[in-house]
């Protein structure tokens, strides 16, 4: 009886919204799927889609054609399409109407739209499709196939964050797609040169030696070690970013990064480029000389302490710092090392501090600028170090 009045509730409210938003909203039943969509110049645009029945809902064959023209966008219509879209709204949902409680517990609602996604095990999107919102699978449980049709060649690196925010059990691409191809868990440009971030499961992760650049649009989560190859020779900012701590190895042939205490680095630039943080640790490489717009290799595990070398000459620590302070800096370098971002330093203001002896007075002097941010600094002398 529940099921039966969720699917009634779900159809009457499609009605309503065709009546009363005009010929522009629609909605349609196909085999155990609610969709409901726009008919615009270009093509049809499928704003949600809703699994109404326990049964004969393993497979999603997203339609060709629907209102008479073919189908040619996917997302809701709060979505993002694009990096830079300003045109947007709350709520945004996923193209199945799901989405974050907003409770901070994890819970996605509604609930039992999400119990019925679940039981979907294949994603089929038809071949005239050209645009998918960056969100539109974002919170799909891991392990469903999906295929990427010829016709989604955005020209934007971020455009892969769509598809890599989920890892995939089996992800093909269009050989008749001029953008993307799939290697190794990995989805990456059509030429191999570009990588955009992980698709797949894997324990580990060899990026292919055809990659020289890793974007940062993508989501780098699903293994345990990434093996970057000596073809590498510029990673984004802000790239390589992980939920958990990863390992990091890279090639010895690589001429550009290198990695130590964990964190990996620019041997060219001396920019830390992913910090990886070690029992609630990050203990910054000595050959590190700055820190900013940094991936965090943990960005789940408690920070509780920085300790920041004599090399480094520039700050501006990653946000999600300062959401976890106050944490205890550790500056080993006689001479304060510049701020570069003031925004990025303000959770200093709850945190503990420690410098060189004799050095709290040439700290306070050197971030003066912080300090007029309304911003105490709480800063002592390493020999009164915890």
């Amino acid at each position: 009886m529940k099921k039966f009045l969720f699917l009634f509730s779900l159809v009457f409210l499609a009605l309503l919204n065709f009546n009363f938003a005009g010929a522009k909203e629609k909605s349609c039943v196909r085999g155990g799927f609610l969709y409901e969509y726009k008919v615009q110049k270009k093509g049809t645009w499928i704003t949600k889609i809703t699994p109404i029945s326990n049964k004969g809902i393993s497979t999603l064959n997203i339609p060709k054609k629907l209102g008479g023209k073919g189908v040619v966008k996917l997302g809701s219509t709060g979505a993002i399409f694009f990096i830079g879209d300003i045109n947007t709204k709350e709520p945004n949902p996923n193209i199945f109407g799901v989405e974050d409680s907003s409770e901070g517990d994890g819970t996605l609602v509604p609930e039992d739209v999400q119990e019925l996604v679940k039981k979907i095990k294949k994603i089929q999107i038809p071949s005239t499709v050209d645009s998918i919102a960056l969100n539109c699978f974002s919170d799909v449980p891991d392990g469903k196939i999906i295929n990427i049709p010829k016709g989604i060649v955005r020209g934007l690196d971020e455009e892969g964050y769509g598809f890599t925010k989920i890892k995939w059990k089996k992800i093909t691409v269009s050989s008749k797609n001029k953008k993307y191809k799939i290697s190794n868990g990995c989805l990456l440009s059509r030429n191999g040169k570009k990588l955009y971030g992980f698709v797949q499961r894997k324990k580990k992760i060899d990026i292919p030696e055809s990659v020289k650049t890793i974007t940062n649009g993508g989501d780098y989560n699903g293994t345990s070690i990434i093996v970057i190859p000596k073809s590498v020779t510029k990673i984004k900012e802000n790239a390589l970013s992980t939920k958990k701590p990863v390992a990091i190895k890279v090639s010895s042939k690589n001429k550009r990064y290198a990695v130590n205490n964990g964190s990996l680095y620019s041997k060219k630039t001396g920019r830390l480029v992913a910090a990886y943080i070690k029992g609630g640790v990050l203990d910054i490489p000595g050959a590190v000389k700055t820190v900013n717009h940094t991936g965090v290799l943990g960005l789940d595990v408690r920070i509780k302490k920085v300790i920041v070398p004599s090399s480094v000459t520039g700050v501006a620590f990653p946000y999600v710092f300062l959401e976890q302070e106050p944490l205890i800096y550790e500056f080993k370098g006689i001479m304060p090392p510049k701020m570069l971002d003031l925004p990025g330093c303000c959770g200093f203001e709850k945190s503990k501090i420690y410098v060189p002896k004799n050095c709290r007075e040439t700290y306070l002097k050197k971030w003066k600028a912080v300090q007029t941010q309304n911003i105490q600094l709480n800063i002592m002398e390493q020999d009164k170090l915890p």
